[in-house]
C-alpha cells in the first residue's frame, strides 16, 4: 500500500517540479533582460564624448584634472574609482595645433576591486605658449570606452634681454653688501659694511650699514641699536626684510625693527650678546636670514643651526635639528591649499660639503631629501606646488617637492652660486662668483657675465620685482650693486 501510494503521487509532485522550473526561468529570463538594458543604458550614457570646458584645468568628471600648467610642462591629475572588472586606461596628449602630433603620457590596467587610484603625472617636452587637449579613455570589460578631455595653454617666456649699471659704494675694499631688497620702482634698501674716507682721507672706523636707493642715486645710512650692555652698536645687517616703507626687518648678531627712516632701530637680541640676560640662543649663533609675511609672523635663522619665530609678543626657539650654518629661508603660499610652505637651507660651505633641506611647520622641522646633491647649499626659491630651486656647489631643481631625487642643471655656470629669486616659474635670476648672474625664461638660462663679471668679487644676493632686478656683493674694489631693467618681448 505505501510502495502504491507513492507510485500514484509521483506525476503529481513532477508536475509541480515543471511549474516551478518554469517559473524560475521566466523570472530569470525577466531580470536578464532587465540586466542587458540596464547595461546599455548605462553604456549609452558612460560612453558619449563630453566635449571640453575652455580655460587651463578643466574637467568634466572629475578623472582628469590639470594641477598646473608651467612653460614647457604640464602636472595632470587621475583619479579612478574602484571598480568590480578589470579597467584599461589611457591618457593622450594631442597638440591643438597639429592634429597628427599625439603622444601617449600614460598606459595602465587596473585590475578588478581595486581601490580609489590617484595618480600624478608630469607631461614634460612642451612648448611655449601652445595649446594641447589631454584626452584620458577608459575602456571596460567590454572594451567599451568613456572618455574625458582637458584643454591647456602653456605659459610664454619672458624675456632675456636686461641692460645693466654697476655702483660701487665706499671707498675701499673692506666695504661689502649682504642683502638687498626692493621695495618699489624708486625706493631699494641694500644692507652691509660701507666704509668712507673721512675729511682727511682716511678710512672711518664706523661703516654704514644700509643703502637707500631713490631711484636716481644711493644715500648712505648709519643704524644704531642700544645694546643690553647700554651701549650703542652701529649695526652691519646680513638681512633685510621690508614689509613697508616704514616697517623694515633687519638682522645683525640679533634682530632689530626699523621705521626706514630714524638712526635708531628697536633691538630683539635674542642671542648670547654680552649683558643680555636672557638669550634663547646660544653661545656663537647669530642671526643671519629673515623671512616672513607680516610683523607678527616672522622667522630669523643664522649660524651653529640657530632658529626662531616671532609672534608679534615674542621670540621663540625652534630645534632644527642641526648645527650647520642655516644660510637661507624662504616661503611661499600653496594655490591650491592656502597653506604656506616653508624651506630653509643649511651648510657650513667653507669646511665641508655637509647641507641640510628644512622644511618648517609651526615649530616642528622636517629634514627634507637631498638625493641628487654631492655639495653645499647657499639658496633655496621656490613657487609651492609648482617649481623649487636650490643652489650652491651646483643648481639643481625639483617640479614638485615630493619627489625624492633633485635634479642638477648642467652647462649653466661654472661658478658656485649664492643666491636664487624670481617673479615666477618663467622668471628666476640666479647670482654667484666672478660676477655671474643668470636668467632662466621658462625655457632657456642665459648667462649676462660679459656684462656683469667682478674678476675679484662675488655677487651673494638678488632680489626681484617686476622688470627689476638689485644685485649686492663686493670685490677688491668695494661692495657693489648691479640693477638690472628688463626690455619687454613686445
Amino acid at each position: 500500500m505505501r510502495l502504491g501510494a507513492a507510485a500514484r503521487s509521483y506525476p503529481r509532485t513532477y508536475n509541480a517540479m515543471i511549474i516551478l522550473l518554469t517559473k524560475v526561468e521566466y523570472v530569470m529570463k525577466n531580470i536578464s533582460y532587465a540586466v542587458i538594458i540596464f547595461m546599455l543604458l548605462l553604456f549609452s550614457f558612460s560612453c558619449k564624448e563630453t566635449p571640453p570646458e575652455p580655460g587651463n584645468g578643466t574637467a568634466n568628471n572629475g578623472m582628469l584634472t590639470v594641477e598646473d600648467v608651467g612653460v614647457t610642462d604640464a602636472v595632470l591629475r587621475l583619479r579612478m574609482p574602484g571598480g568590480l572588472m578589470n579597467r584599461t586606461v589611457t591618457l593622450k596628449r594631442q597638440n591643438t595645433k597639429q592634429q597628427n602630433d599625439t603622444a601617449t603620457i600614460y598606459h595602465s590596467q587596473l585590475t578588478t576591486h581595486h581601490s580609489l587610484t590617484d595618480t600624478l603625472i608630469i607631461d614634460e617636452s612642451l612648448q611655449p605658449k601652445h595649446s594641447y587637449r589631454y584626452v584620458l579613455t577608459v575602456k571596460n570589460f567590454l572594451n567599451l570606452p568613456e572618455r574625458c578631455y582637458a584643454d591647456i595653454v602653456t605659459m610664454d617666456t619672458t624675456s632675456h634681454t636686461f641692460t645693466w649699471q654697476i655702483d660701487t659704494l665706499g671707498d675701499g675694499n673692506s666695504s661689502v653688501l649682504h642683502d638687498v631688497a626692493i621695495v618699489n620702482d624708486t625706493l631699494v634698501y641694500a644692507v652691509g659694511e660701507i666704509y668712507k674716507k673721512d675729511s682727511t682721507g682716511q678710512i672711518e672706523t664706523e661703516p654704514y650699514g644700509v643703502g637707500i636707493w631713490d631711484g636716481k642715486s644711493w644715500q648712505l645710512q648709519k643704524i644704531t641699536a642700544y645694546s643690553p650692555s647700554i651701549r650703542y652698536v652701529n649695526l652691519r645687517p646680513q638681512c633685510v626684510l621690508i614689509f613697508s616703507s616704514n616697517n623694515v626687518w633687519l638682522a645683525s648678531g640679533g634682530v632689530h625693527h626699523w621705521n626706514g627712516d630714524s638712526e635708531y632701530v628697536t633691538p630683539y637680541w635674542i642671542n648670547t650678546f654680552p649683558g643680555n640676560p636672557d638669550p634663547i640662543w646660544i653661545t656663537n649663533q647669530f642671526a643671519q636670514k629673515l623671512w616672513g609675511t607680516s610683523s607678527n609672523n616672522n622667522y630669523v635663522i643664522g649660524t651653529n643651526g640657530a632658529l626662531a619665530h616671532y609672534d608679534g609678543n615674542q621670540w621663540q626657539k625652534i630645534e632644527s635639528g642641526t648645527t650647520l650654518d642655516i644660510e637661507d629661508i624662504m616661503g611661499s603660499r600653496n594655490a591650491h591649499t592656502s597653506e604656506y610652505e616653508i624651506l630653509a637651507v643649511a651648510s657650513k660651505m667653507y669646511s665641508s660639503y655637509d647641507r641640510k633641506i628644512l622644511k618648517l611647520n609651526g615649530s616642528n622641522v622636517q629634514h627634507l631629501s637631498d638625493i641628487g646633491i654631492n655639495y653645499s647649499l647657499r639658496g633655496v626659491w621656490f613657487i609651492s606646488g609648482r617649481c623649487y630651486y636650490v643652489v650652491g656647489d651646483g643648481m639643481y631643481k625639483k617640479r614638485l617637492l615630493r619627489q625624492d631625487k633633485w635634479q642638477k642643471i648642467a652647462g649653466v655656470t661654472n661658478y658656485y652660486s649664492y643666491a636664487i629669486r624670481g617673479n615666477d616659474v618663467n622668471d628666476v635670476i640666479c647670482v654667484g662668483g666672478f660676477g655671474e648672474v643668470l636668467h632662466f625664461n621658462g625655457f632657456s638660462w642665459r648667462s649676462y657675465r660679459n656684462e656683469t663679471k667682478l674678476d675679484d668679487g662675488n655677487y651673494i644676493s638678488v632680489s626681484v620685482k617686476g622688470d627689476h632686478v638689485f644685485v649686492v656683493g663686493n670685490s677688491a674694489k668695494g661692495a657693489h650693486v648691479l640693477h638690472g631693467i628688463r626690455k619687454s618681448n613686445n
